[in-house]
């Protein structure tokens, strides 16, 4: 059986050992310019350690091997635990004056899936809107009118466009005006909808039977002409 490593695996190994190496000179400036047998001696235990540790520091910082930000923060970081466990060991309660935190950037939901699938989304939408153009207002299905409640009234939650096609499937979806735009309204039957819409002096999210939304949403041009189609019919 062959025992063979991936040149990944082989530049890994070579990483971990070059980064252990760079610990173990941060170890031996510890050794060399933190003496905590001094530290014990004098009269300011934090003064005193800090003269050590910007001598140390500025070793650290100025040679050739920490040069590289990571590396420096990586082998200060790892000096700081040694530094600390040896204080530990001598009973020697004192600070650090500088202390590193790393952290890395939170990774972005803009990948190349994204990319993809908002390059489809958008190719679909543009298709949709160039077949509307050519149709009439008899034209439009509820298909038609599912999707402008998506794209253009942005409403994305299930439960509420299960509730807008069942009343206008229903026929009983009530259209108003307000400042010349349409708007309805919707109860919804969804746990996870929070509200502070009251109705009388209970409000309606904590309702005992049910859990309601009364939500209004503005109209698409498209959605309201289909409502008012199935109005006429």
């Amino acid at each position: 059986m062959s025992n063979n490593k991936s040149g990944a695996e082989i530049r890994k190994e070579n990483r971990d050992q070059r980064e252990e190496k760079r610990f173990l000179l941060a170890r031996k400036l510890i050794d060399k310019y933190i003496d905590f047998i001094k530290i014990l001696e004098s009269e300011d235990h934090q003064k005193s350690f800090n003269l050590m540790w910007a001598k140390f520091d500025k070793n650290l910082s100025t040679n050739k091997h920490f040069q590289d930000v990571r590396k420096y923060s990586t082998a200060y970081s790892h000096a700081v635990k040694y530094c600390q466990d040896r204080m530990e060991d001598k009973n020697i309660t004192i600070g650090f004056p500088k202390l590193i935190i790393q952290s890395s950037r939170p990774a972005s939901f803009r990948t190349q899936e994204w990319f993809s699938d908002g390059k489809d989304v958008l190719d679909f939408y543009l298709d949709w809107s160039k077949r509307l153009e050519a149709q009439t207002n008899i034209d439009l299905t509820l298909n038609d009118v599912f999707l402008s409640l998506i794209f253009h009234s942005a409403v994305l939650k299930v439960s509420v466009l299960q509730a807008i096609l069942k009343q206008l499937s229903d026929d009983c979806l009530m259209i108003e005006q307000v400042y010349g735009l349409p708007i309805i309204a919707v109860i919804v039957d969804d746990s996870s909808y929070h509200t502070n819409t009251y109705v009388g002096t209970e409000a309606v999210h904590q309702t005992q039977v049910l859990y309601l939304l009364y939500q209004h949403i503005f109209f698409s041009p498209i959605s309201k002409k289909k409502q008012y189609q199935s109005q006429i019919s």
